[in-house]
């Protein structure tokens, strides 16, 4: 990189020409100017004329103080120390004592040159000073992947790295973090190959200085506790102590692979014609209700139902009959790890979907009125591209003016809306629908079918400058408006963003989102929409897995639980002992999410029950899930989390807090234990001492095993520690 060096005349000298002012009245000297230079001799005097040199180093480094001197002739007074012209300096420039001793500022100023001066009256002498940032030292650095070679964790210890240090790998900056003595950045296998690689830190800015250069060898390593704890927070619906187990033995990349490749998890239809099962309380709407909750706790493709219930805060559909929701959520769990442009489909044609926003039965318009365009516009708007243009970072892309560029206009919405007519009932086996008005079956299982005659077949100008040409059938139309949404280059970034979010932090980097879109842009094969590399991606990259190194900082990661993944976290780490036995446990956990104000598929709007771009009060940060936190749901999830510690109670499981359960046995042999298991379970090895002492002295409050078990469990789950996944 340039750096920033001190000009030659500057190394060539230590004092600068001082100012020699004349003596005597003007006529006296032909060759003296006709203004007066800087002297502390009135005009006309005799005396001799005060000089000042000032010297010193022509180089110092930030916040190191360095002593400068200054050499008077004909005078006794004291001078005046000034830098950059004001008297003692400043905070921005540095600061200089009446002995002449200066200070530079931590943070080097733009420009880094400044001038020290030492003054009596109107003479004085100046020294110029190039400001440069301290030479960081690296001591040690180690490069450590426990994902058997996708990632790796780079470490580096040294002293002197500046607020802002730059990792160079061979040469080229990387992103990092530093604590000013520890620096730390997630590789991915395309940055670091296969070892050793050549590092050096940087202090960047003004004044630019570079450290050595340290060859660092990879070292490969099983998988820390923290670190499958924090990817199975991320990437399921709550770890257990087995798959914690499970993914430091086989690794990061070998679990999610393992994962990707499991058979999916079927919802199966149901008939609303047969009795309502027995299970279901005789009410067909349990059914589809109990069954999500079963898929969520037992299903072992975690992953994919994971990714599924991300899609359902995406691709909102509430109040929805019950027997068309297997088919939406099985588009959603079979795609979730398969390609987008094929979860675009079959989302749309579920008659979930398109009951909920009135694609199913949109006919062509007449004279009077127009296609219906709700479905054309939210998926748009909050399934697909947002509502302006997104640079592949996600931020807007604005126009010359600066103003954000809409990725539609309203005559384009009715276009699309036109696209989506002409769709009705499922027809068994498909094909095309044989009446408009009347249902092929009972039963609304299956995706919708296309009617032509009531399908819109003029020419359509839709976004991209694609238009839909005359003369096209609903499937034709529909493939083609899908196409043209698929391919826009707004897709990736909005789509990317609220992954991330759901899956591992509220507020990722621009360069964390443009590294995953452009994964959603290529999977490396020339495959676009790849979503089992996207979110390969998404949990093995650098940003995502930085905190699974114990020292690492980075205060405004993570996101906040929402309450059905606080309710399932739960349950999953507690190992309820009769959680398998049917109805009655997942009974339990819809009254649980009912409680806390969300429950699956009943979102109050189209716009979910949080925005993507919620924020914080009186912050720019987002936090999309504490839209729906407040007093009252805060104090819902404390009494939620009184009935999981209270045996017997209506909203309580079958879990076992007796001293011969688990949890009561792992009391009895020490309170270390427990938490060591509750730390480890529920928050990934972040239990801080304070939390611990706390916790501990709870517990000794009582000589009773099993409320001890209960009081520790109830302080861990209702802390801002689980709440919070980091």
């Amino acid at each position: 990189m340039r750096r920033n060096t001190t000009h030659s005349w500057l190394t060539a000298i230590t004092t600068l020409a001082f100012i020699t002012p004349f003596s005597g009245c003007g006529g006296g000297n032909p060759s003296a100017p006709s203004s007066t230079s800087a002297s502390s001799s009135p005009v006309g005097s005799s005396s001799k004329p005060t000089t000042i040199a000032v010297a010193g180093p022509t180089s110092v480094i930030a916040g190191a103080p360095q002593q400068f001197k200054a050499t008077v002739a004909n005078s006794t007074s004291a001078v005046q120390w000034q830098v950059n012209g004001v008297a003692g300096g400043s905070s921005t420039v540095g600061s200089i004592t009446s002995s002449g001793i200066y200070t530079p500022p931590s943070i080097v100023p733009s420009p880094n040159i400044i001038t020290i001066s030492a003054a009596i009256g109107a003479a004085n002498g100046k020294l110029g000073v190039t400001v440069m940032q301290p030479v960081p030292t690296i001591s040690s650095a180690s490069l450590v992947s426990t994902d058997g070679g996708a990632t790796a964790l780079l470490t580096v210890n040294g002293s002197s790295f500046n607020n802002a240090p730059a990792l160079l790998l061979q040469g080229s900056p990387m992103s990092s973090q530093s604590t000013g003595t520890i620096l730390t950045a997630m590789l991915s296998a395309s940055a670091f190959g296969k070892g050793p690689i050549q590092i050096a830190i940087e202090n960047s800015g003004p004044g630019e200085q570079t450290s050595g250069t340290t060859s660092v060898p990879l070292q490969l390593q099983m998988a820390s506790a923290r670190a499958a704890g924090r990817l199975l927070a991320q990437s399921t619906f709550g770890a257990t102590m087995p798959l914690i187990r499970q993914v430091q033995s086989e690794g990061l990349d070998a679990y999610l692979d393992e994962q990707i490749k499991a058979t999916p998890t079927e919802f199966a239809p149901l008939d609303i014609t047969v009795a309502v099962p027995a299970y279901c309380d005789n009410n067909i709407n349990y059914c589809i209700w109990y069954s999500w909750w079963q898929h969520a706790m037992e299903s072992p493709d975690q992953l994919r139902q994971r990714i599924a219930f991300a899609l359902t805060d995406m691709f909102v559909v509430a109040g929805q009959r019950a027997d068309t929701m297997p088919t939406y959520l099985n588009a959603l769990s079979d795609n979730s790890l398969g390609n987008w442009r094929q979860l675009m489909h079959d989302v749309t044609l579920s008659l979930a979907m398109g009951g909920y926003l009135n694609m199913f039965q949109s006919a062509k318009p007449t004279a009077s009125d127009i296609a219906n365009e709700n479905y054309a516009r939210e998926f748009m708007q909050l399934f697909s591209l947002g509502i302006y243009q997104m640079n592949m970072d996600g931020s807007l892309d604005l126009d010359a003016s600066g103003n954000p560029i809409p990725n539609y206009t309203p005559a384009q919405i009715q276009a699309f809306a036109r696209a989506y007519t002409g769709w009705t009932y499922p027809v068994p086996g498909g094909g095309p629908a044989r009446s408009w008005t009347q249902p092929q079956t009972v039963s609304l299982s299956g995706f919708m079918s296309p009617y032509d005659s009531q399908h819109d077949t003029g020419s359509k100008a839709i976004i991209s400058g694609v238009v839909l040409p005359a003369g096209q059938t609903a499937e034709q139309d529909l493939d083609g408006a899908l196409d043209a949404i698929f391919q826009h280059p707004s897709l990736p970034p909005f789509v990317c963003k609220q992954l991330i979010q759901h899956l591992v932090t509220s507020n990722p980097s621009p360069d964390y989102i443009k590294r995953i879109a452009q994964v959603f842009v290529d999977n490396g094969n020339g495959v676009r929409g790849d979503m089992s590399a996207v979110v390969r991606a998404i949990l093995l990259d650098p940003e995502a897995r930085l905190l699974d190194d114990p020292n690492a900082s980075q205060p405004e990661f993570g996101h906040l639980q929402e309450p059905i993944l606080w309710a399932t976290a739960v349950t999953r780490g507690l190992q309820p002992t009769k959680l398998v036995d049917g109805a009655n446990a997942y009974q339990v956990l819809e009254y649980w999410a009912i409680t806390m104000n969300e429950t699956p598929f009943n979102a109050p709007s189209v716009f979910n029950f949080f925005s993507p771009s919620n924020q914080l009060p009186n912050s720019t940060l987002l936090a999309p899930e504490f839209g729906i936190e407040n007093t009252a749901t805060t104090v819902q999830r404390l009494l939620v989390a009184d009935w999981v510690v209270t045996p017997g109670q209506a909203g309580s499981l079958s879990i076992d807090y007796s001293p011969t359960g688990t949890l009561g046995t792992l009391v009895q042999a020490g309170p270390d234990q427990l938490l060591a298991y509750l730390n480890t379970v529920f928050l990934h090895g972040t239990m801080t001492s304070d939390m611990r002492q706390t916790i501990e002295a709870a517990m000794e409050s009582t000589s009773d095993p099993s409320l001890k078990a209960r009081t520790a469990v109830y302080l861990v789950i209702t802390s801002s520690a689980f709440k919070i996944i980091r």
